[in-house]
């Protein structure tokens, strides 16, 4: 592990109450801070970075250094405060006019944090019933003002006065048919059901969570603070072993949850490291948050040659293409205009640069790495 990566996670396992070492603190010198600010702003950590560099006055008054990590730990919690605003704006509402809904995501981990402000959230997540949506969407709009930015196969994104983004997800996805079988259900997998504002049961949390991440890992990578919530949520909630376990071996992600586990408590605990951990260590570190193009090149490769992968991105497979176009779910005769109406996607300007990003990536990729990257996705079972 770098430095400034072995830095940041010390710094981070103090926001959650560990000392912060002397071996650390010499570590921590001004030729530090720009690759640390650099690595934690990848990662969406940044402000808690901040928080415990200024806490244990590691940073030069009047400094550049003090400067730009002060303003990251502002803006959380500027963030948070507007967040936690239109939540509560949105989630009263939607009461109001008796919509059943169930809040996913940061508005709901950031409680099991020490203080809510440091689990940062650039929008807010809500799960609604597809049979709602459009009612939703104009009662909004009519009563606090939102504007309609688009409906997606899975979401609907609307833009709040302030700015603050919300996704109503009425069709959630799923990276399997095994998890499926859960994200199509968590309607009914809540603790306090005759209510509209429904809450996840633990186990369903955990799960949501994790399959969330894993969706993220086999598209490229998550980042570092995914593991975070996962460990903060492991801390901070009771399971049921034996469902959890049931829960987890159904859907096939029972060696991801272990890795997973493995790894947060190494990074933010007291637990070892091994093989596996430094992998995907080296794979999430390098990632950044939402992962990169030639780590979904070298997932998406896997034994393909490079006109295999080529003809399976351009002609997406039916078993992909139905998670992006819902509607095939129920009309899969469907999946020759769906394909189509994909390709205009790619082409479009907003895509244009990914889709050439990719064909670059593919034609020039590092294939040893590649071939690396498919043997952790093997081992993780994704």
């Amino acid at each position: 592990m770098q430095i400034e990566a072995k830095v940041m996670m010390a710094l981070i396992r103090y926001e959650f109450g560990k000392d912060l070492s002397q071996e650390i603190k010499n570590l921590i010198t001004p030729e530090i801070f720009k690759p640390l600010y650099e690595l934690s702003k990848k990662h969406d950590l940044t402000h808690l970075v901040a928080d415990a560099l200024i806490e244990n006055n590691l940073l030069k008054d009047g400094s550049v250094a003090k400067e730009r990590f002060s303003i990251e730990r502002d803006m959380a919690i500027y963030r948070y405060e507007q967040l936690s605003f239109e939540l509560d704006r949105i989630c009263d509402t939607l009461k109001e006019q008796k919509f059943t809904f169930i809040p996913l995501k940061g508005s709901v981990i950031r409680k099991f944090y020490p203080k809510p402000w440091m689990r940062t959230s650039c929008d807010i997540d809500i799960l609604v019933k597809p049979e709602d949506l459009n009612a939703i969407i104009e009662i909004l709009k009519s009563k606090l003002e939102y504007s309609l930015d688009c409906i997606a196969p899975y979401d609907a994104i609307l833009n709040a006065p302030s700015g603050v983004n919300l996704e109503l997800r009425y069709n959630p996805s799923a990276i399997s048919e095994k998890t499926a079988t859960v994200i199509n259900t968590l309607f009914d997998r809540v603790v306090n059901k005759g209510e509209y504002q429904l809450l996840l049961d633990n186990e369903t949390l955990y799960f949501y969570h994790l399959e969330h991440m894993a969706k993220h890992f086999s598209n490229g990578g998550c980042g570092v603070r995914f593991f975070l919530d996962f460990y903060v949520i492991n801390k901070a909630i009771s399971f049921d072993g034996e469902k959890l376990q049931k829960l987890l071996s159904e859907t096939g992600l029972s060696e991801f949850a272990s890795a997973v586990e493995k790894v947060a408590n190494h990074w933010f605990g007291d637990g070892e490291s091994d093989k596996l951990i430094k992998d995907i260590e080296d794979f999430v570190l390098g990632s950044g948050i939402f992962g990169t193009m030639q780590n979904r090149v070298a997932i998406g490769r896997k034994n393909k040659s490079k006109i295999g992968y080529l003809f399976s991105r351009v002609f997406l497979p039916y078993k992909y293409l139905k998670y992006q176009f819902p509607v095939l779910q129920k009309h899969p005769i469907l999946a020759p205009f769906c394909q189509v109406r994909r390709w205009f996607r790619l082409l479009s300007k907003s895509s244009r640069q990914k889709s050439l990003n990719e064909l670059k990536e593919i034609q020039n990729g590092d294939f040893e790495r590649q071939n690396k990257v498919n043997d952790l996705i093997k081992e993780l079972k994704l």
